[in-house]
């Protein structure tokens, strides 16, 4: 397996997660959220950013982020299906907002980004 799957597999655990899981009332994560959170992630690390993870939210979402020197995206899968996001590319361009499951165009914002850092002579090493 490559480093993106591993941490796919990784986030598994985050189904074993039962009701109040964090001592203050959090919800279960629930598979059809687990599932599209990741296959978001799957698709968006196709870029090669370092620090990204994918984390459970109290309310029985999940939070997937990615950060570098360059731009931060931080995109929350809902349990009722929702995606809320937010994205800085630390130069005066933010994304924020709520849509229905439909998140290929974050993954568009994240490529033009990555684009102009390639543009810019940014080394992709420099992304972590």
């Amino acid at each position: 397996m490559n480093a993106i799957e591993d941490k796919i597999e990784d986030s598994k655990k985050l189904l074993d997660l039962r009701d109040d899981w964090d001592g203050e009332g959090a919800s279960q994560i629930r598979y059809s959220t687990w599932k599209a959170a990741t296959d978001f992630f799957r698709l968006l690390c196709t870029f090669d950013v370092k620090d990204k993870e994918i984390l459970p939210a109290r309310d029985g979402g999940i939070d997937i982020h990615l950060r570098c020197p360059l731009f931060e995206l931080l995109v929350k899968f809902e349990p009722d299906g929702y995606v809320s996001y937010y994205g800085d590319d630390y130069q005066g361009d933010k994304i924020e907002g709520c849509t229905l499951p439909d998140v290929h165009f974050l993954s568009a914002w994240a490529y033009s980004l990555m684009r102009r850092c390639y543009r810019e002579g940014v080394p992709p090493e420099s992304l972590s």
